[in-house]
């Protein structure tokens, strides 16, 4: 923009004035890149984080995301929407990247860091023969289940779906009296 410089002199009988324009040039300044929080996700697992920029030019120019020595499969939007949804196949660990915002004439970086935890496996439940029950005979087994890679060590039980006076306790108790009409295969 353009400023104006009036100046006055005075030798205490006579003064004078003058003035000047004063044009200032527009500098581009880098964009600068809002720090990135500590960022974990297990493999298999969908990771979305919106990454931001500012411009300090006035008035302020858009800004274009882009990634540079990113992890495989990890993507960025112009907009600056990290997505990343890490296989299996891809070992755990922590993965450094660097991240780019550029207004066209400079850019602004940074580098990031994620941690890829290992795939959370649920429980396996052990298979379950087929099972004949008397009618009128309380009958009972228990289930067993191998643990999943979760870090619950005690796993807990409870009926979803079963015939009416069935239960399953917490710890896998599975108790049932069937009766007269309850017959047929349940």
């Amino acid at each position: 923009g353009t400023n104006r410089l009036v100046v006055v002199v005075s030798d205490g009988v006579l003064s004078i004035t003058n003035q000047w324009e004063l044009r200032v040039i527009e500098v581009n300044q880098a964009p600068v890149p809002d720090p990135v929080p500590e960022l974990s996700v297990a493999q298999g697992v969908l990771l979305e984080v919106v990454l931001k920029a500012r411009d300090a030019d006035l008035p302020a120019q858009a800004l274009d995301c882009r990634l540079v020595n990113a992890p495989p499969g990890m993507t960025v939007s112009p907009g600056g929407l990290l997505r990343w949804k890490p296989s299996t196949n891809v070992a755990a660990g922590s993965y450094t990247f660097r991240i780019e915002w550029s207004d066209g004439m400079a850019v602004g970086a940074l580098s990031a860091n994620v941690l890829l935890k290992p795939a959370i496996r649920p429980p396996v439940i052990v298979p379950v023969p087929a099972l004949s029950w008397l009618e009128n005979l309380t009958n009972s087994f228990r289930l067993q289940a191998l643990p999943g890679s979760g870090s619950a060590t005690n796993l807990v039980w409870s009926l979803v779906v079963g015939p009416s006076g069935l239960t399953v306790s917490r710890s896998g108790e599975v108790k049932w009296m069937p009766d007269e009409r309850s017959g047929g295969t349940n």
